[in-house]
């Protein structure tokens, strides 16, 4: 083994032995604990997380176009002219009861 790839090698190894560390230490769960207690707060004040925007902001917008949509057809049948069939009491409509013996 060459000095270099020694030397790499012993880098590596102590690269993950800080790794190790790091993970086994306090800070980890500190900053664990910290993050819960932040979120918490903003939860209590009514506050919401980003993708919990993000999920309203999409629900919302397509609520908002099946409104759009219902309210188009809405203006459309109220502006529709009434047929002739409905209008002429001499027919039936399909919505109409006629008396009939079974």
């Amino acid at each position: 083994m060459t000095k270099t790839a020694a030397a790499l090698d012993a880098l590596t190894q102590f690269a993950a032995k800080v790794d190790a560390a790091i993970k086994a230490s306090p800070a980890a769960e500190l900053e664990k604990n910290a993050r819960r207690h932040f979120v918490d707060q903003l939860a209590k004040q009514g506050l919401v997380t980003r993708e919990e925007y993000d999920i309203q902001t999409a629900l919302l917008e397509k609520t908002r176009t099946k409104l759009n949509a219902l309210e188009a057809r809405i203006a459309e049948l109220e502006s529709a002219p009434l047929c002739a069939s409905e209008s002429s009491p001499s027919s039936s409509s399909p919505t109409s009861t006629s008396p009939t013996s079974s």
